[in-house]
C-alpha cells in the first residue's frame, strides 16, 4: 500500500491564476477532457503522476504490467481541451519491464523530466524544434553516490531540477541540477541539499525560482520536518536549509512534508494521515516579510465532511490551493478548492468548489496526482477503467 501511495506524492506544481470564488462546495469548474493512451492496457496507471506547462500537459504510466513504463504529452488542440489520446510518447532509452519509468513528472516551458526509481535515474526530455513526438531521453540525470528511489520525487523551475531520493534507510538525500551553458547532457548532481534530521527526507520536493523544498515527514519521531533551501548568491552548491517548518500541532505519523508545493512567497504541504481521526488536512505556510525563518503555520485546511486521504497530492498558485482527498467514497477520489481571502489564509475546513470526474467510478484514486497552470487544472485517477488510468482536464 506504501509503496502504491507514494506514486502521488511528489509532482512540480503551476500555477491557477483564478478559479470560482463561492463561499461554499460546488462544482462551478467544468470539466474538459479526459485524456487517456492508446495503449490502454490493465495494471498501466496512466496518471499516476501529472504535470502541466501552458498548453502542455504529462502523464505519467509507470505500469505494474511487465512493461518499462512510460510518460505521455498531451498538446492542447486549437480548439481547446477536448477527450484525446497522447501526442507523444516519452520513454528511456535503457527502460526494462519493472523500471516503474513514469512514478513521477514535472514540466517547466519546453522541458520535461521522468522519474524512474528503480533505474535510479532521471530522465529529461527538451522538446524538439518541430514539436513533441515519441523520443527518448534528451539527458540522464544520476548522483555520484548510489541511492535508492532516486527521483521518486521531481521538480523544475526554468533550468534547475531538484531530485529526491528518500533512500531505504530513512535517510534520504535531495539533490540540484542546473543546465549547463551548452545545454542540458548527461550529468551528476550540481549540489546536494543537506539536513541534520532527516526522515524519509526527499519523498517530496518543489521548486519555484531559486527556492526548493523538502519534505522529511518521518523526521523527529515521525512528527515531520519541510526544509526551505535558498539558492546561494554565487549558484547552488552543498548547502543547508535556510528554514524550518513545523506544524503546531505535531502530529505523530501524519505525513507532514510528505506532500509539497510551492509558488512564489507561498508554500503548501498536504498530510493525508493527519487530524486526530487520520483522515488528512494541509497547511499554509506565507513568507514572513523578513524572508523564510523558522516556523509554524500561517492557516490549515482541516477535510470536509466524508473526506478520506485529504492531502495525498496538493497544489497552489496565487490565491488558489487544490487539494486531493483520493480516498473519498470508497476511493472514487475528489479534489477541494480553497480560495485565499483578501485579509490573508485563514484556518478553515469549507472550501470554495470541488471537482469530480464525470465518468468517477469507485476505486478509481482520482485526485491520487494534481497540478495547475494558469485556469487549468489536471487530475490523475491511475486506477480508472481498471487500473488502466486516465487524467481529466478541468477549468472555470
Amino acid at each position: 500500500m506504501r509503496r502504491r501511495l507514494l506514486r502521488s506524492l511528489a509532482l512540480l506544481i503551476f500555477c491557477w491564476a483564478s478559479i470560482a470564488s463561492a463561499q461554499g462546495p460546488s462544482i462551478h469548474p467544468q470539466q474538459f477532457a479526459e485524456l487517456t493512451d492508446t495503449v490502454q492496457i490493465t495494471g498501466d496507471w496512466t496518471g499516476s503522476s501529472v504535470a502541466m506547462s501552458g498548453k502542455t500537459a504529462v502523464v505519467g504510466a509507470p505500469s505494474v504490467a511487465g512493461r518499462p513504463g512510460a510518460a505521455y504529452v498531451f498538446v492542447q488542440p486549437t480548439s481547446g481541451w477536448e477527450n484525446m489520446t497522447q501526442t507523444a510518447t516519452l520513454s528511456a532509452s535503457d527502460g526494462m519491464a519493472g523500471d516503474d519509468f513514469g512514478d513521477a513528472v514535472a514540466i517547466s516551458g519546453n522541458t520535461i523530466v521522468v522519474g524512474a526509481q528503480n533505474l535510479v535515474a532521471v530522465y529529461l526530455f527538451v522538446e524538439p524544434p518541430n514539436g513533441w513526438h515519441d523520443m527518448t531521453e534528451t539527458a540522464k540525470l544520476t548522483a555520484n553516490v548510489g541511492t535508492s528511489r532516486f527521483g521518486l520525487a521531481l521538480g523544475i523551475s526554468g533550468n534547475t531540477v531538484v531530485v529526491g531520493a528518500y533512500g531505504t534507510s530513512q535517510a534520504g538525500t535531495a539533490y540540484v541540477y542546473v543546465r549547463p551553458r551548452n545545454g542540458w547532457h548527461d550529468m551528476q548532481q550540481t549540489a546536494e541539499l543537506l539536513a541534520v534530521n532527516k526522515g524519509d527526507f526527499g519523498l517530496a520536493v518543489a521548486i519555484d525560482g531559486n527556492t526548493v523544498v523538502v519534505g522529511a515527514p518521518t523526521a523527529i519521531g515521525q512528527t515531520g520536518l519541510i526544509y526551505v533551501y535558498l539558492q546561494p548568491s554565487g549558484g547552488w552548491v552543498d548547502t543547508y536549509p535556510t528554514a524550518v517548518l513545523t506544524a503546531s500541532d505535531n502530529t505523530y505519523g501524519s505525513n507532514f512534508g510528505g506532500a509539497l508545493s510551492i509558488n512564489n512567497n507561498t508554500i503548501v504541504s498536504g498530510n493525508f494521515l493527519g487530524g486526530t481521526a487520520r483522515t488528512g488536512e494541509a497547511y499554509i505556510f506565507v513568507k514572513p516579510q523578513l524572508g523564510w525563518s523558522d516556523m509554524t503555520e500561517t492557516a490549515r485546511f482541516s477535510p470536509p465532511n466524508g473526506a478520506q486521504g485529504f492531502g495525498l497530492s496538493v497544489s497552489i498558485c496565487r490565491n488558489v490551493a487544490i487539494i486531493s482527498a483520493p480516498f473519498t467514497n470508497a476511493e472514487q477520489g475528489i479534489v477541494y478548492v480553497f480560495v485565499r481571502p483578501k485579509s490573508g489564509w485563514k484556518t478553515t475546513g469549507t472550501p470554495a468548489a470541488y471537482f469530480q470526474a464525470s465518468d468517477g467510478q469507485v476505486g478509481d484514486v482520482f485526485g491520487g496526482a494534481v497540478s495547475l497552470s494558469g485556469t487549468t487544472a489536471l487530475i490523475g485517477a491511475y486506477e480508472h477503467n481498471v487500473a488502466r488510468g486516465a487524467a481529466y482536464v478541468f477549468g472555470p
